[in-house]
């Protein structure tokens, strides 16, 4: 991994600690592991990402890791701040997982 990318990386990862920090959300250990992976995809170019086109597409499987692929398209300028800082929120486009909210209370 070139120095670019290695720093990308660890902007990808402040983002994603202040992101799920902020929304209280989990699965911070899952975000973090696939960050690495995902600037490879998105800082190398080799996904031609076309939001208008699902010509060429990537589908992440991993969803509790959701918080990297948001902080790695925030980083990359394809979400704006307003929608990035709506993450955990209600009605934002974000979609997260709060481990509260599903846990059993007697």
């Amino acid at each position: 991994m070139n120095s670019y990318m290695k720093n990308a990386s660890k902007k990808v990862r402040s983002h994603i600690l202040k992101l799920v920090f902020k929304a209280s959300a989990s699965h911070v250990g899952s975000a973090l592991s696939i960050a690495d992976i995902l600037v490879a995809i998105y800082y190398s170019k080799k996904l031609k990402f076309n939001p208008i086109s699902f010509e060429h597409s990537f589908v992440l499987s991993k969803g509790h890791a959701c918080a990297a692929l948001y902080a790695v398209l925030f980083d990359k300028g394809l979400i704006n701040k307003s929608e990035f800082d709506s993450y955990g929120q209600n009605g934002s486009s974000l979609m997260h997982m709060r481990s509260q909210n599903y846990m059993v209370r007697k």
